[in-house]
């Protein structure tokens, strides 16, 4: 009967902890969920709430990238539309969950627009036709207003044709996993801005290679 007893009390402790480990909030894959899905509603409320960077804005993250420092009076209010319409036109997949103690890791793939190929394009569109009308003279806001079509014309044309993979990796704090601060070289911006800083490597050596 004591044998039972010790059995049964046995039972009950793992059943127990069972039901708190079930009850222990979400598991990383679905954190992982849950910031993948508000990247793609540009939830910045949710966002907050399982990275513990600050709150990630694509649009601004491709802006940086692409080196629009508002100079030229910024991006248009077309090309605004343009550049969040298909950042977050993104589609995604969770693989590959893995869980070390108070650490875990989610690979996530990437289906996006090609900004880089869009980049590379216009970078090209820009050294054959508006460097003519920059050594002609032409006025600040010519260049301005002819650099932004043909932007706007390449970003207009791309396709949901580019894949990235990138790691999540997680850290469980007293009230659940939360995501991990990105590093800025990381493959994350890179991947989720469609390819846009492997296509502004590219552009620098072409652009270097134009000036030797």
């Amino acid at each position: 009967m004591k044998n039972m007893k010790k059995m049964l009390a046995i039972l009950m402790t793992v059943a127990l902890a069972a039901v708190l480990c079930a009850c222990g909030g979400p598991e990383p894959t679905e954190v992982a969920d849950s910031f993948m899905t508000a990247l793609q509603k540009n939830d910045t409320k949710t966002i907050k709430t399982v990275y513990a960077g600050e709150s990630i804005d694509l649009e601004l993250a491709f802006e940086d990238e692409s080196g629009d420092d508002g100079s030229s009076g910024g991006y248009s209010s077309t090309l605004e539309k343009i550049v969040g319409n298909k950042l977050t036109g993104f589609d995604y997949k969770l693989s590959d969950e893995k869980i070390d103690g108070d650490k875990a890791s989610v690979k996530v793939k990437v289906t996006t627009y090609a900004f880089g190929d869009a980049l590379e394009g216009f970078y090209q569109d820009y050294r054959d036709k508006v460097l003519k009308q920059v050594l002609a003279g032409a006025s600040d806001k010519k260049i301005g207003e002819m650099s932004q079509k043909l932007l706007e014309k390449r970003l207009k044309a791309m396709k949901k044709n580019y894949t990235g993979t990138f790691t999540l990796h997680l850290t469980k704090k007293s009230d659940g996993w939360v995501i991990d601060k990105f590093k800025d070289d990381g493959d994350f911006y890179n991947v989720m801005t469609g390819g846009t800083v492997d296509a502004l490597k590219k552009i620098e050596e072409m652009f270097n290679n134009t000036t030797e």
